[in-house]
């Protein structure tokens, strides 16, 4: 099944923030980063990826992942489900 890609990277862009936001993420500068992190995805999704930031923004949200994998596994979860979407398309 081919996906309209810009609409289903949205998707899974909506999916992490409504995981993000039930989360009880104890740690502020966690919280503030991954939103951070979220809101550049958003900002790039307007245009296209420049190929200098992509990779920078998949390193990103590889750390993220790692750094939220033990207490909000939903979380790390939706970022590996936006990080398997990228990969599939090149990025």
């Amino acid at each position: 099944m081919e996906h309209n890609t810009p609409h289903h990277v949205r998707e899974l862009v909506q999916q992490l923030k409504s995981e993000l936001e039930q989360a009880d993420v104890a740690d502020p500068e966690k919280r503030e980063r991954l939103e951070r992190l979220v809101e550049n995805i958003d900002g790039r999704l307007e245009g296209h990826l420049e190929e200098d930031h992509q990779q920078e923004l998949v390193d990103e949200l590889r750390e993220e992942a790692v750094e939220f994998e033990v207490e909000h596994p939903e979380i790390a979860g939706a970022i590996r489900s936006l990080l398997n979407f990228l990969s599939s398309i090149g990025i």
